[in-house]
Parts: C-alpha cells; sequence; structure tokens
C-alpha cells in the first residue's frame, strides 16, 4: 500500500491498473482502495498471464533509461523525475528497424 499511496501522491489517481492475478491486486486492501476511488481494475486474462510481462519490459527500458541519462546529466540520485517526460518522448519515438517505426507511429 505504502507504493500506491507514493505513486497517488506523485501523479494522482489512475483510471485503470493493468495487473496481473496475483493474490495482492485482486483481493484485500489494494482492491478496495481502488474501488473507493473509483479506478477500474483490468486483471490480466487467467489463460493469458504473459501479457503483463510487456508492461513490465516497458518499466525495465524505462529505468534503465533513466541510470543512463541520470548518470550523463551527473544529477543528484532524487532528480530523476525531472528526466522522466524525455525518456519516454526518446523511447516512444525511436525507430525500431524491426517494423521500420516507431511506438508513437505504430
Amino acid at each position: 500500500m505504502a507504493l500506491l499511496i507514493t505513486v497517488v501522491r506523485m501523479f494522482g489517481w489512475m483510471r485503470a491498473v493493468y495487473t496481473n492475478n496475483g493474490t495482492h491486486f485482486v483481493q484485500g486492501e489494494f482492491g478496495k482502495q481502488l474501488q473507493r476511488f473509483h479506478v477500474v481494475h483490468l486483471p490480466a486474462p487467467k489463460s493469458h498471464p504473459q501479457s503483463v510481462g510487456l508492461a513490465e519490459r516497458y518499466v525495465r527500458l524505462l529505468v534503465a533509461c533513466l541510470k543512463v541519462t541520470v548518470m550523463a546529466n551527473k544529477a543528484a540520485s532524487t532528480d530523476w523525475d525531472l528526466y522522466i517526460d524525455s525518456v519516454v518522448h526518446c523511447i516512444n519515438t525511436h525507430l525500431l528497424k524491426v517494423h521500420s517505426f516507431s511506438p508513437a507511429e505504430l
């Protein structure tokens, strides 16, 4: 719950959340808080749990790019949030050779 509260303080309540079917997401306090604030909970289909992996890979890519950016700019470790917009823009506009398009174009 502490992570959820931290994210909400930074960004506000989200409209929807996509998670796996872990009991900590579908039962207990997490689900109650989502209902309380009218957040739509979209659990991954039980027949296709690997669909959550795509979101996890994107987050790992975002974290890796943020690390490189923060280190290159010799910023304090607490300044990483200043670079999120530019890193997301870079990821979304980078040409993917396999598709010949960027994620933003796809």
